[in-house]
């Protein structure tokens, strides 16, 4: 029976190679990860600024409700002409969130043996 330690060990050296591999053989979809999200964070940054908006009465609500539309409007266009891109960011971001998980589990390995 493996032990917890070892067990963390393992899983994360086998992570971490599995997401370096992922990275190295899904590396386009890692690069579109960065055109993928750009829409999304766009319209949400949108949707606040215009939310700060409504609760503004000085000259500054024009400049947030400006920006706010410009900003839910672009990333709107975005998502709409890179949707395969959008549609992507699930595969590039999978070997990151594998390298993470692995660096987690081994450094949990790490200090548990420490100890």
């Amino acid at each position: 029976m493996v032990n917890k330690r070892t067990f963390h060990l393992l899983f994360g050296f086998t992570m971490f190679a599995a997401g370096v591999f992922g990275m190295y053989d899904e590396w386009y979809n890692v690069l579109d990860l960065v055109l993928g999200v750009a829409g999304p964070i766009m319209v949400l940054c949108g949707i606040i600024f215009m939310s700060i908006a409504t609760k503004r009465a000085n000259a500054l609500k024009i400049v947030y409700l400006t920006s706010g539309l410009f900003l839910l409007l672009a990333g709107a266009f975005g998502i709409y002409d890179e949707w395969g891109v959008v549609r992507d960011v699930s595969y590039g971001i999978i070997p990151i969130i594998s390298i993470v998980c692995g660096v987690l589990a081994v450094v949990t390995g790490v200090n548990r043996l420490k100890a």
